[in-house]
């Protein structure tokens, strides 16, 4: 059975960077809305990072973040762009491997 320790650490650590820039961009997301776009921010359920989560709110935005909005802001465009793709890069990543060790385990491959 080959050792898959040094694999684990490489996917662990690049999620774990990748997770850590879609957290940055994600906050920064907020603060734009709550600063600059109040009517779109309480639309969305004052969504934060932490506090004040529900799967509704949590659902408003990636679903902002995954849509086109009218709102003309050009930084906050480019915070939701770098967190949908660190979103996607995050899923694309993890629930492979995720298939991959639980196969492993199922098969004591």
């Amino acid at each position: 059975m080959p050792n898959i320790f040094p694999f684990f650490t490489v996917v662990f650590i690049t999620l774990l960077v990748i997770g850590l820039l879609y957290f940055f961009a994600i906050n920064k997301v907020i603060n734009l809305l709550k600063n600059n776009h109040p009517l779109k921010y309480e639309k969305l359920g004052k969504p934060s990072l932490f506090l004040n989560n529900s799967i509704q709110n949590g659902l408003n935005l990636v679903r902002f973040i995954f849509t086109s909005d009218d709102l003309n802001d050009v930084e906050l465009t480019k915070y939701k762009t770098v967190a949908r793709y660190t979103l996607i890069a995050n899923l694309l990543i993890f629930l492979p491997f995720f298939v991959y060790i639980n196969v492993r385990v199922l098969f004591k491959i």
